[in-house]
């Protein structure tokens, strides 16, 4: 051992230094690659030298992943849950508009949808299937029990909130949001939403609705930029220009991303966490932006 340490160019003090810098777990197999080789020799000879060095590096495997964990979550917090951050957010959009919504629907102010109609009407003249049976549904949210068209705000944003619904069943029935009924309906709500935002008080809540469902897409953005070799110049742009709430976001995104990598890892986590900023500076770099 002490021949190869004089190769490796450590005395026994410098050696001992090393290893204290390392961390209390490290052996002398972590100084060089060719100590690391001679406990392998070591470990195949069989009887108590095997148990020994076996023993000792299987210990210290086991708590490798722990060490990781632990690590990740004093410096970049606790791992959120997507779907909780979802449903948070979801209700926190709901609470800081309300009273905005609420000024629009009791306004009362007259608005002029019968050139939605009218658009319904003339697409319903080629239209067929489900796309004819999706624009007479959308046409219905239109009217009221008389037949007449809607024009009080309040329930032609209540039409709206209709349209967005079908849409989302629309999508999760699988039905593409290239199809012709898709985009049937898609335009139909998007007509009555020029109509809805001529209210002035709705086109405020509408705007701040917006701003905060924005923020939060920023989680999506943090999901998705850790990479095998990473792309720090887009995160960076991403999260140098967003607001200061999107980035938190894009923080928790990030963390989910890789706690999710992490726990998925055949490796285990420290092996997981030392592919994913061990050979990417880029990596390195978007954490150190997004955290430091």
């Amino acid at each position: 051992t002490l021949a190869r340490l004089t190769d490796a160019g450590f005395t026994p003090a410098q050696a001992e230094a090393e290893l204290r810098r390392i961390g209390p777990n490290a052996t002398l197999a972590d100084l060089t690659p060719s100590l690391t080789t001679e406990a392998g020799g070591l470990a195949s000879r069989g009887a108590e030298a095997t148990d020994l060095l076996k023993g000792r590096f299987g210990e210290r495997a086991a708590k490798a992943n722990t060490v990781a964990h632990d690590i990740m979550e004093t410096r970049l917090g606790i791992k959120p849950d997507y779907e909780v951050e979802k449903a948070a957010a979801k209700a926190e959009r709901q609470r800081l508009t309300k009273s905005d919504y609420d000024a629009a629907k009791n306004s009362r102010m007259a608005l002029d949808a019968q050139p939605v109609v009218d658009k319904i009407d003339n697409a319903l003249e080629h239209a067929v299937g489900s796309e004819a049976a999706e624009l007479k549904t959308a046409r219905s949210y239109l009217h009221n029990p008389n037949g007449d068209i809607k024009i009080d705000t309040k329930p032609l944003l209540k039409a709206r909130q209709g349209l967005d619904d079908r849409l989302d069943k629309l999508k999760k029935e699988g039905t593409s949001q290239a199809s012709a009924t898709y985009r049937a309906v898609s335009e139909v709500r998007d007509e009555l939403d020029k109509v809805l935002k001529t209210n002035p008080d709705l086109a405020i809540a509408d705007a701040k609705y917006a701003k905060l469902a924005q923020d939060f897409g920023g989680i999506d953005l943090g999901r998705k930029a850790i990479t095998n070799t990473g792309n720090y110049e887009n995160f960076a742009r991403e999260f140098n220009k967003a607001s200061s709430e999107k980035q938190e976001y894009m923080r928790k995104g990030l963390r989910i991303q890789i706690g999710d990598m992490m726990e998925k890892a055949t490796r285990g986590e420290l092996s997981e966490a030392q592919r994913l900023f061990g050979k990417s500076t880029n990596n390195r770099k978007i954490i150190r932006l997004a955290f430091c």
